[in-house]
């Protein structure tokens, strides 16, 4: 799980799209994704050009849920938020073909729902209750 933070973390470095030859990283994208909303009536731009970062930032969630205690435990969280991220890829990929942005995320996101539900059907630790 924690390879899959770091991997959805990775791929807002990443190449997502290329535009006339250029590769555009997540975090690029994110810009001009908030400059397109800066045209779009009734949306706050620091709306829709943040959006992106959920990605980032929901990897770096996922590892501070993870090590907040020792040992290491999984919630249901990772489940959710990993199977989120997944499909986010998969679709952009879909849309856009495979690029390394989305198939990093991707499997991030599937590492992270992975960990999760083995971590929650794993052996319990007696601490936990």
């Amino acid at each position: 799980m924690a390879l899959g933070a770091v991997l959805v973390a990775a791929s807002g470095f990443a190449a997502w799209v290329e535009v006339l030859g250029s590769e555009l990283t997540g975090f690029r994208l994110a810009e001009l994704i908030g400059d397109f909303g800066g045209d779009v009536e009734g949306v706050p731009p620091e709306w829709v050009g943040a959006a992106w970062y959920v990605l980032p930032l929901s990897a770096s969630g996922c590892w501070l849920a993870l090590f907040r205690h020792r040992p290491p435990t999984v919630s249901s969280a990772h489940i959710w938020v990993g199977a989120a991220v997944a499909v986010g890829g998969g679709l952009y990929m879909l849309w856009q073909g495979p690029q390394l942005g989305p198939l990093l995320a991707g499997g991030g996101g599937l590492l992270i729902c992975g960990g999760g539900i083995i971590g929650r059907t794993g052996p319990q630790n007696p601490e936990q209750g």
